[in-house]
């Protein structure tokens, strides 16, 4: 009787630990990275999955850098308005829209013309599943913090 209620605890024990989701991704080692480092795990990921060329990476990489320097600017703008506690006009708001799909456009023009269209294809296939992971991760912060 006590082998049997062994087996059941641990049986559910198992379950249950096989269905947990991990919360937090690996996100020290990221945390501790130099943007610089960040910079290569990223291009090493994409030469992996896009099969990028040496001429590539040098494009891609020089085209993501600018990028990430314009999205960082802006962001500093944003938060430098939610500093000083000021509300952005709906005028505001959408010109600061503007700039960030302009930025984003630019950023899709420039990377089709460097990868072919196989690749230009797997790159926006993966812009779109990061956007989808990302939203997940907002929808589970949100729900653990009511």
């Amino acid at each position: 009787m006590k082998k049997i209620i062994f087996a059941l605890v641990l049986g559910m024990t198992l379950t249950s630990v096989a269905q947990q989701t991990p919360t937090k991704l690996n996100t020290d080692a990221l945390e501790k990275m130099t943007p610089e480092q960040r910079q290569q795990r990223q291009m090493q990921h994409l030469t992996r999955k896009l099969d990028l060329d040496a001429k590539q990476q040098v494009e891609v990489s020089k085209i993501l850098t600018d990028a990430k320097v314009e999205f960082r600017d802006l962001k500093n703008e944003r938060a430098a308005l939610k500093a000083e506690s000021k509300k952005m006009s709906k005028e505001e708001k959408a010109a600061f829209k503007n700039k960030v799909a302009n930025e984003k456009n630019d950023v899709d023009t420039k990377m089709k013309a460097v990868l072919n269209p196989e690749q230009y294809q797997k790159w926006i296939l993966m812009k779109e599943a990061n956007k989808e992971k990302r939203m997940e991760k907002r929808e589970m912060t949100k729900k653990a913090s009511e």
